[in-house]
């Protein structure tokens, strides 16, 4: 089964090399795979990396194992109405525009344009 990293994290194995190569695979995997006091988690450039916590060590082990793929963020935003009192208005899309009911929400990914326009006029961004 397939991973599913965040970018960083797909960085951080990009510094091993092409996982396909045994010795690679071997060298991710025991970078990786130790803890303990002194043990920063360095990646194949042998820079320190913050790519991932203890805690996902599993997650990045299978990673190298059985390899991965890139998530790409995305966010729903919503902005406050003056007359409801607090009642978040999720941004709908262009048809319907606002609505209250979160799962009607228009999910939108990092960078395009509809997110730097929602930014751009003051909405809150909520990742998904």
């Amino acid at each position: 089964m397939v991973v599913k990293l965040t970018q960083k994290q797909a960085d951080y194995l990009e510094t091993f090399g092409n996982l396909e190569d045994e010795i690679n695979k071997k060298r991710a995997l025991c970078h990786i795979t130790r803890f303990g006091y002194g043990y920063n988690w360095i990646g194949g450039d042998k820079c320190p990396s913050s790519a991932f916590e203890c805690y996902e060590q599993l997650k990045m082990v299978e990673a190298v194992i059985n390899g991965y793929e890139v998530i790409e963020p995305k966010f729903k935003f919503y902005n406050f109405s003056d007359s409801s009192g607090g009642t978040a208005l999720y941004y709908a899309g262009q048809s319907k525009q606002l609505t209250k009911f979160e799962q009607d929400a228009l999910e939108v990914k990092e960078g395009s344009e509809e997110y730097k326009a929602l930014l751009a006029l003051g909405f809150v961004e909520e990742e998904v």
